[in-house]
């Protein structure tokens, strides 16, 4: 948990984007022992990230995640490889008109992800493939995970990151 926080640098939701002070955002849906938590990393949060430093210092350690056990290591590692699978919020778009904005923005709509080799050799280049399953459901490539998350059909609410 303590990683996962430290990940979004102590932040919770939307707030990294807020100039205000620093507020646990839907209180009145909260477990209040969930809150209670929350407010004391939010309240402590200098401290946390000196005692992570001195973690890493002391362990020689290159990143936080290093500091995991090789278990978690793993499980991150596999996490990071997994395609992104966002849904169209069929309310507030249709699947012709993220189309169009996502090949009007340069990417490309493959008939499947390339391997993780291929996708190497491919620097640079942005795609997506449509699920063929489910009509409203693309799958990226683990590699623009976050460009997508701060792409504006996103942002918008048109496009619903899975996890």
């Amino acid at each position: 948990m303590l990683l996962d926080y430290q990940q979004s640098g102590f932040y919770f939701g939307n707030e990294r984007f807020r100039n205000k002070k620093m507020e646990i955002p839907n209180k009145e849906n909260t477990i209040p022992e969930i809150l209670e938590i929350q407010q004391a990393m939010v309240s402590h949060r200098t401290k946390l990230r000196a005692a992570l430093a001195r973690s890493r210092i002391r362990d020689c350690a290159i990143s936080v995640e290093a500091l995991l056990p090789k278990e978690e290591q793993d499980k991150l590692q596999y996490a990071a490889q997994q395609p992104v699978y966002a849904r169209v919020n069929t309310w507030k778009t249709n699947y012709s008109e993220v189309l169009e904005t996502l090949t009007s923005e340069g990417f490309l709509m493959e008939d499947n992800l390339p391997s993780a080799e291929d996708d190497d050799n491919a620097s640079g280049v942005r795609y997506f493939v449509k699920d063929q399953h489910f009509d409203n459901l693309l799958m990226f490539p683990p590699a623009i995970k976050f460009v997508l998350y701060e792409h504006d059909l996103v942002l918008d609410g048109k496009l619903a990151i899975q996890v």
